[in-house]
């Protein structure tokens, strides 16, 4: 009877045990998704879903921008996302961009620890953490992108933005496509000294298509970033069963590849080049391995090209919703340029109307529409009596904050007046007002593109040949029917481009084309060779 009693104890005890041990799994698992509540606001959550149910498939950006408006707070909009296991903090007005990732850089200088960036040998440095590495390959990128090093970039922004209008001239219907051969070559001349003169050039197309065939990998095992407790058993099924360490391992050989050869062929290529200064660095940093400068190089060509591609598309989808911008950037190109030349690097100062064409550009219709790639905390934070856990993902929502009422009255209006005409972009980063600041598009804090001087040269070239040689008007139907353009349509993911859309692009007169044309062969008489290449190093 005693041992009875033991034995039906002993199995209550057991019984209780796996009963609280079961209960307390169940907890576990069901607070996962919750929102402490020391977190900035959000929407409701679910168990173990969080936010994911609530991710629209496309568009996101207006949803953040809803989420803001949602969640109003004093000092500005900021609220939580719990995406599964994953804490994501949404900035969604420029004062709370400025407060912590600008003035506590430090603190928001990092990347959110994706799973398939090691499946890259975290060669990106678009996503690489803030180590050692990074700050030695950003030292990089600022010696060669710099201000004043960026002036010396103008004649090949000169030349492909010439070839660019005489494409126009000869086919304008396909814009896009000669807008994309412009800034890709412009990258790969600035990369790697070689031009690509062909639009269906197929080293251009494989360069690009690195970049597109990483991120789909991020996208794809994203599951495996809102529930990283998951890892340990992913990693235990051999890779060649896994699809999506096959795949990441698949982009990842042939990106290699095609950034060796493409800094190769940079190494021997007649043109002032990246690649040749990388080469130049490899002896004062023993960190620049071989693999480290051929990515350097790469992630600089994919970072010049689809971004300002995209930018000059939503220009053109500017100037042919608001006319009356079209012709008063017109009216100020006519009067500072003679009328035997194009705009060149020599009238760019002059330009202020095109200067602030060119940010409201950027501010309209941003390329990095929610911040591109996300920050991280690097330590717990606090703003405003909000918490900011260690790790959290930190989200600029770009088109929030480039669309805040307070800072830019009826932001879907095409306003340049709104922008400073005396500062550049860069420049215009430094403001204490967001509404002065003009645009968030370029990033914020230690991760800001170091391109962004480039890039604003190249936007105020192309504007303002564009708009000296050609009308952009709306396109009509078979009834003469002006065909409406939907200014929010967007595709895209990281970076955006506007939802293709038809207009009419016309020289402004026949003088004009027939100057286009002129000054294109004889730059092309006077520096380039049979192929398109630049015949010497000192071009």
């Amino acid at each position: 009877m005693l041992a009875q009693k033991v034995d039906n104890s002993n199995h209550l005890v057991v019984a209780s045990t796996i009963g609280i041990v079961v209960a307390f799994l169940l907890w576990r698992l069901l607070r996962i998704g919750s929102r402490p509540s020391d977190l900035p606001p959000g929407p409701p959550t679910l168990p173990i879903l969080g936010n994911l149910h609530q991710l629209p498939k496309k568009n996101l950006h207006v949803q953040y921008k809803k989420w803001a408006e949602e969640c109003p707070q004093q000092d500005g909009p900021i609220f939580s996302l719990k995406l599964g296991e994953q804490t994501t903090i949404v900035l969604a007005e420029g004062g709370v961009i400025r407060d912590l990732v600008d003035q506590r850089g430090s603190n928001y200088a990092d990347r959110p620890d994706l799973w398939v960036r090691g499946l890259f040998d975290h060669s990106r440095i678009i996503m690489r953490g803030y180590d050692e590495l990074w700050r030695m390959e950003r030292k990089l990128y600022h010696a060669q992108l710099n201000i004043s090093v960026a002036k010396k970039y103008l004649l090949y922004q000169e030349v492909e933005t010439h070839q660019m209008c005489t494409e126009l001239l000869r086919d304008p219907v396909n814009f896009v496509q000669y807008i994309g051969r412009m800034t890709g070559s412009m990258a790969s001349s600035i990369a790697y000294g070689f031009r690509l003169p062909d639009a269906q050039s197929p080293l251009a197309h494989e360069l690009l298509e690195n970049s597109h065939g990483f991120f789909h990998c991020v996208v794809q095992s994203q599951l495996l970033d809102w529930y990283p407790s998951l890892r340990p058993l992913i990693e235990l099924v051999p890779r060649k069963w896994n699809p999506w360490a096959r795949s990441a391992l698949e982009a990842y050989a042939k990106e290699k590849k095609t950034f060796a050869r493409a800094y190769a062929m940079g190494l021997e290529s007649k043109g002032q080049c990246f690649a040749r200064d990388i080469e130049a660095s490899k002896g004062d940093m023993e960190l620049l391995t071989d693999h480290a400068a051929t990515y350097v190089a790469g992630i600089a060509f994919e970072g010049g090209a689809d971004t300002t591609r995209y930018t000059l598309q939503g220009f053109i989808k500017a100037m042919a919703m608001f006319p009356e911008v079209q012709r008063k950037a017109q009216e100020e190109i006519d009067r500072i340029v003679q009328s035997d030349e194009l705009p060149s690097g020599k009238h760019l100062k002059e330009m202020k109307y095109i200067n602030c064409t060119a940010k409201e550009t950027v501010r309209w219709m941003p390329t990095a529409i929610n911040g591109a790639i996300p920050h991280a905390a690097m330590n717990e934070d606090h703003y405003h009596g909000y918490r900011i856990p260690k790790g959290a993902t930190i989200v600029l929502a770009v088109w929030s904050a480039n669309h805040n009422p307070k800072d830019f009255d009826e932001p879907r209006e095409f306003r340049p007046e709104r922008q400073d005409p005396n500062t550049t972009i860069f420049e215009s980063q430094n403001v204490a007002k967001p509404s002065d600041r003009g645009q968030w598009g370029f990033g914020s804090g230690r991760r800001i593109c170091p391109g962004m001087h480039v890039a604003h040269n190249t936007l105020l070239l192309s504007i303002s040949r564009i708009l000296w040689a050609f009308d952009i008007q709306k396109a009509k139907d078979a009834d003469g029917k002006e065909i409406e353009i939907d200014r929010d349509a967007f595709v895209g993911g990281l970076a955006a481009a506007p939802a293709p859309f038809q207009c009419t692009i016309r020289p402004r007169s026949e003088a004009r084309a027939k100057l286009v044309q002129r000054e294109w062969e004889r730059i092309s008489a006077e520096l380039l060779d049979s192929e398109g290449n630049y015949r010497s190093a000192g071009n």
